[in-house]
């Protein structure tokens, strides 16, 4: 898996890319998914407020996927924890051994 992330532009108004918003380039991909999680979480509350205020099926869709993104992201972000550990003390096992 790569270390950092390459620059990406979202937010494409009427389908032109732009980059006033982008994911910059170099930011530690655990950083990107944890904020990607972050972001999920909010989305995931925005959209039940509006199911539970009306009979919205695209909205409780919305919600859904949502959901199901954020637990690949999250699953992500601990496999990447662990990882680190292990590497770490592989690390330490290795200096010390």
């Amino acid at each position: 898996m790569a270390e950092d992330t390459s620059p990406l532009a979202f937010f494409a108004p009427h389908g032109q890319e732009t980059l006033v918003f982008n994911v910059r380039e170099g930011l530690p991909d655990y950083d990107a998914l944890q904020m990607a999680s972050s972001f999920l979480s909010s989305v995931i509350t925005l959209a039940s407020h509006v199911s539970d205020d009306e009979d919205n099926s695209v909205a409780l869709a919305a919600m859904h996927l949502a959901e199901m993104a954020k637990a690949l992201v999250d699953t992500v972000v601990e496999s990447l924890i662990e990882a680190r550990k292990g590497a770490d003390q592989t690390e330490s096992g290795v200096r010390h051994g």
